[in-house]
């Protein structure tokens, strides 16, 4: 037996399992199918196109969540429905399409946060459109750098094969023959500058793909490395490509060693799912059905190649077939798949539908579409027109026969529909990986901007979870490489996931954040890839003294940056504080005050004093060192140290001599106090020196500037008191004295200096007149003379004072 015939009869031999594998599989009850609404919907548009049919979007173009319709037309305006909360309203249109359109795909090239519009053209030039915000568009396709001639260009489609955030552009042209190395005959690969513009990369990056009548390419990770990878379907004698991301920019064709070549094949789709929930994508392709030519299915093989095994599953269509997409029909985990079919002028037939049965095997189930749906078919894209959580179907019709609208009659699975929002990645998160669990299963799904054949799916991903009643995880992983996981989610709810949200940032303060000036306090960001705060700093602490709303945009894996919460820092002012003091007025005396005030308004709490007195006012002060703390409302303190002086205590010598006849003498000698002094004896002023002074008892009383008062009694002896030389008095100057002191007295021989405590601490010949002092400290000292004859002066009080 030969090799080809061993495989066909294990095939057989395959099947006849699978028919009996069919009678323990639940098979859906006859009450769920699909009914064509497009007359209810007022969906009844006739698009006049050429015998390769006409494209067809079922994309939620305003982002409102309700999917809408776009259809592509010839020579005429492109035709558009608004989805209004499940009831389509046929809108405006925004742009005409001059020529056999082909393509209408919605995408936010400029991720600007709106869907503009790429429409692709048979004997035109393809056409970007602008979206001001409004839905008023602009041919910005010039200025951004596309071509400008015409071309026969079929299906295209966006990818981030470079993985930097925006999304770059693969158009097809279905050419028979030319030169390989024109332009205008090759497919054409845009690389998106990233400010709006365009660099054509086609032969640079080796996507030119040669002259080939292509229809379709999709940007998918065929061999999950994380990088988007082409693969090109060529129709007739031109066999597919499947272009290898280098990850530097180029791309090298792997089709033949992967087995996804085909060559000799007239493919039209190329749908790609994990029809299986083995975590890979599998390709299915439709094909004309002659000589053999049935549609395709390239298992993913999960080694980096694929094996054609359509027949195997039962999904080998022997029709001249065009569009199809995966839709898990009745949301049981399985993605079903539906098929387009119309030869071109021959007779009409019917589309077909085939139930995915646990991903072993196919079983046709076409009687699920309600009523007529004999059409020339071509593109088919798939949408939740009632958001009841199950996949309808739009399919574009050659005319006379308008389009199918099918509407999913439901069932009772559960589902959940998931929305992506890319940040780091392009906003509208294409290439990305939507992983689910649930009941002990699992289902990938891919995103993508144009794909099967000239279609476009919603971006609202419905995942069937049969009787499963939570969502364990779900876990996303974006194109420039970060991945978002989520748990515990309430099954038959829409969720709109944004990259980079569950990655958990927080800053954490080493300290409170609420404190008084000078202090300071860390905020700490964590340990991530990069930094920018809201002050400009971009490390990852950042010290704070002043009040204020503190936050930081993080960089983390795959690009992504979150802000953190803003950390509100409140910094009150140290108190300012202003002394008013008033001195004690006299030596000894306890007049002083001080009053504490704070400069800032905070008003105070409470103020404390080495004393122990409370309170920002002190009267009845001594002079002397007063130390506080103040401490205001905040609890924000000041410490300071006050020193009230008062002057130096009056210190006043009156020296007399006695009286024999109105003869005695009175010399005062005041220091301290404030200058100048009023001297009065018995109530009246008096000069520093008087004499004819009877015997007796005098009231001296001196005042000083202050009106301090020092008051003594002093006596006048009758005929005593201590004798001196002759004639003579004891004259000494300057005084106070800075260290030198003269003496004048007549005869005087020893000059004695004592301190306060009558010690002797000098001892000088009077003989030179001049006594220097340098040598003693700063005060009052006691100075007498003796003169030749061994007599004593009476003792007089000097005072050295240094400046």
């Amino acid at each position: 037996m030969n090799t080809r015939l061993r495989m066909r009869t294990a095939t057989w031999i395959h099947a006849v399992l699978l028919m009996a594998l069919f009678s323990t599989i639940r098979v859906p009850s006859r009450g769920q199918g699909f009914m064509n609404v497009a007359d209810a919907q007022g969906v009844n548009v006739l698009t006049r196109g050429d015998d390769f049919g006409n494209g067809i979007s079922f994309f939620d173009f305003d982002e409102d969540g309700w999917d809408d319709l776009s259809f592509t037309t010839r020579d005429d305006s492109l035709i558009f429905y608004r989805n209004n909360g499940g009831q389509l309203v046929r809108s405006r249109s925004f742009v005409f399409g001059a020529g056999e359109t082909k393509h209408a795909l919605w995408v936010d090239y400029d991720n600007d946060g709106d869907m503009d519009l790429t429409v692709t053209t048979w004997g035109g030039s393809y056409r970007l459109y602008a979206n001001d915000g409004e839905f008023h568009f602009t041919d910005v396709s010039e200025q951004v750098g596309l071509a400008q001639f015409a071309q026969n260009t079929y299906g295209a489609s966006w990818g981030d094969p470079d993985r930097d955030g925006d999304l770059d552009l693969y158009v097809c042209l279905y050419e028979f023959d030319g030169d390989t190395t024109v332009f205008a005959r090759m497919n054409h690969f845009y690389r998106n500058n990233g400010d709006g513009t365009f660099t054509d990369v086609s032969i640079a990056a080796g996507l030119s793909d040669g002259v080939k009548m292509s229809f379709q390419a999709v940007w998918f990770d065929y061999n999950r490395d994380g990088w988007q990878d082409l693969y090109v379907l060529n129709d007739r004698w031109y066999s597919n490509s499947l272009y290898l991301n280098n990850t530097d920019g180029t791309f090298t064709d792997v089709a033949g060693p992967t087995a996804a070549r085909l060559t000799g094949e007239n493919p039209m789709t190329a749908s790609v799912t994990d029809f299986d929930n083995d975590a890979d994508l599998d390709i299915y392709m439709t094909n004309t059905g002659l000589f053999g030519q049935n549609a395709k299915l390239l298992v993913n093989l999960e080694d980096g190649t694929f094996a054609e095994r359509a027949w195997d599953y039962g999904i080998d269509l022997a029709s001249w077939s065009w569009g199809a997409t995966w839709v898990d029909a009745d949301n049981d985990r399985w993605q079903d798949l539906y098929v387009t079919t119309g030869i071109a002028g021959g007779p009409s037939d019917s589309n077909h539908f085939y139930r995915n049965f646990e991903g072993i095997a196919f079983q046709e189930a076409t009687e699920q579409f309600v009523g007529d749906h004999v059409a020339k078919s071509y593109a088919v894209g798939r949408g939740d027109l009632d958001h009841d959580g199950y996949y309808d179907l739009a399919v574009q019709n050659k005319d006379p026969i308008p389009p199918f609208l099918w509407h999913n009659q439901g069932g009772t699975n559960n589902h959940i529909t998931i929305t992506l929002r890319g940040t780091a990645s392009n906003r509208a998160a294409v290439g990305s990986w939507i992983t689910v669990y649930a009941g002990g299963d699992r289902q990938t799904q891919y995103t993508f901007c144009g794909e099967n054949y000239i279609s476009q799916n919603s971006q609202h991903h419905i995942f069937g979870l049969g009787a499963a009643t939570m969502v364990d995880s779900v876990r996303i992983e974006y194109v420039r490489g970060h991945a978002d996981t989520y748990h515990s989610l309430p099954v038959n709810q829409r969720y709109t996931f944004t990259e980079g949200e569950t990655y958990r940032v927080q800053v954490v303060a080493d300290g409170t954040l609420e404190f008084c000036q000078p202090s300071s306090v860390t905020l700490d960001a964590g340990e991530h890839l990069g930094y920018l705060w809201n002050t400009g700093d971009t490390g990852r602490y950042l010290t704070v003294a002043s009040s204020g709303s503190y936050w930081v945009l993080i960089t983390g894996p795959g690009h992504i940056q979150v802000s953190t919460d803003s950390l509100e820092v409140v910094v009150h002012p140290a108190p300012i504080i202003s002394a008013t003091t008033l001195n004690p007025v006299c030596a000894g005396e306890e007049t002083g005050m001080i009053n504490l005030q704070d400069l800032t308004g905070t008003g105070g709490a409470s103020v404390t004093w080495n004393t122990g007195a409370t309170g920002a006012t002190l009267e009845l002060l001594s002079a002397g060192n007063y130390d506080y703390t103040y401490t205001d409302i905040n609890g924000c303190s000041a410490s300071g140290s006050i020193q009230l002086t008062e002057p130096p205590a009056l210190f006043v010598q009156a020296t007399t001599t006695p009286s024999s006849a109105a003869n005695g003498t009175l010399e005062v000698l005041v220091f301290g106090g404030v200058p100048p002094y009023l001297i009065t004896l018995d109530g009246g002023p008096i000069d520093p020196y008087v004499d004819g002074l009877d015997a007796g008892e005098y009231a001296l009383v001196i005042t000083d500037d202050q009106d301090c008062v020092y008051e003594e009694v002093i006596s006048v002896a009758l005929g005593t008191g201590v004798q001196e030389s002759t004639g003579t008095a004891l004259r000494v100057f300057p005084n106070p004295t800075d260290g030198r002191l003269t003496v004048d007295r007549l005869d005087a021989l020893t000059v004695w200096i004592s301190d306060q405590e009558g010690r002797v601490v000098l001892r000088e010949s009077a003989l030179r007149g001049t006594i220097d002092l340098s040598g003693l400290a700063q005060g009052a000292y006691g100075i007498h003379v003796e003169d030749r004859d061994g007599t004593r002066s009476q003792g007089k009080v000097i005072l050295i004072d240094r400046p």
